[in-house]
This record gives structure tokens, sequence and C-alpha cells, in this order.
């Protein structure tokens, strides 16, 4: 999931979306060569009881617990 995405995710999660193209501008050229994105494997942690939510749900519950 890209940075992109992970701020399209926050935008949706407090609902907005309607003001989507006003708040959020994609950067096409800055890292054209190299694409960036945040995801990283948990495999290790996983295997020792340790478990992550998705970027999508994490940013959900974020957003739910304080209050937005």
């Amino acid at each position: 999931m890209s940075t992109y995405e992970v701020a399209e995710e926050v935008i949706k999660a407090l609902r907005l979306e309607n003001r989507s193209e006003e708040i959020l501008i994609k950067d096409t050229e800055r890292y054209k060569e190299k694409n960036r994105d945040l995801r990283i494997s948990n495999n290790k942690l996983k295997n020792c009881g340790v478990l992550f939510s998705s970027t999508e749900e994490a940013v959900r519950t974020c957003i739910n617990d304080f209050l937005f």
C-alpha cells in the first residue's frame, strides 16, 4: 500500500471523500523511478503470536479512537 493509498484511507475514514481532490495531491514524478510503499513482512512476529491489523483497519480504529 503506497503512502498515497494510506492517505486515501484516512480521508475516507474521516468521511471527506467529497474533498479528496482538494486535500490530496498525487505526486507521480518525485518517486517515479523508486516506487515507495509502506509494506513490511510481519511473518516472524506472526509466528510468535504478535498480530497486526491491516492498514485500512488500523486507520479506521485510530480515527474512531480519537472520535473524529
